[in-house]
C-alpha cells in the first residue's frame, strides 16, 4: 500500500461575468511506499525534484489521493525525509530481485534503475516514468 500525489496547475481563462474557468491540469506527483524511496513520476517535461519544484511554485495546489492538502514544503519532506527505522529492509530474497528493488538510503529499498526507474535521485526517492498507482 502507498499514497499517490498530485499537483494541480492553476485555474484559466477565467470569465469576469459568469466566474466560469478551464480546470487546471493534474498531474501525478509520485507515489509513497513505506519502506521504499519515494517514487517519482518523471515525464517529457518534468525530469527532476527541481522541475518538480518549479512547477509547484507556478501556483495551483498539491493533494494525495484521498483529498488531502499538502504545501510544497510538506511534499518536499514526504520525498526527501524518508527512513525506514529497525535495519536495513533489503536481503536477498527472490521476492526483491521479482520486483527490481535493490538497497537505497537510509534502510530503505528503491527501484533498479532499468525497467520503468529512469535514475536514482541524489536523496530518498527514485525517479520513474510511465504510469504506475
Amino acid at each position: 500500500m502507498g499514497t499517490n500525489y498530485y499537483y494541480h496547475a492553476p485555474d484559466t481563462n477565467h470569465c469576469p461575468h459568469c466566474g466560469r474557468c478551464d480546470k487546471g491540469e493534474r498531474i501525478h506527483i509520485g507515489k509513497s511506499s513505506a519502506g521504499w524511496c519515494f517514487t517519482l513520476h518523471v515525464t517529457d517535461e518534468i525530469q527532476s525534484l527541481d522541475d518538480w519544484k518549479r512547477k509547484w511554485a507556478e501556483g495551483g495546489h498539491i493533494d494525495d489521493e484521498y483529498g488531502r492538502e499538502q504545501t510544497p514544503e510538506a511534499m518536499l519532506k514526504i520525498i526527501t525525509d524518508r527512513h525506514l527505522e529497525g535495519g536495513p529492509a533489503f536481503d536477498s530474497c527472490t521476492w526483491h530481485e521479482r520486483e527490481y528493488a535493490e538497497p537505497g538510503p537510509n534502510n530503505l529499498l528503491r527501484h533498479r534503475v532499468g525497467r520503468s526507474c529512469a535514475a536514482h535521485g541524489e536523496g530518498t526517492w527514485d525517479l520513474v516514468e510511465g504510469s504506475f498507482s
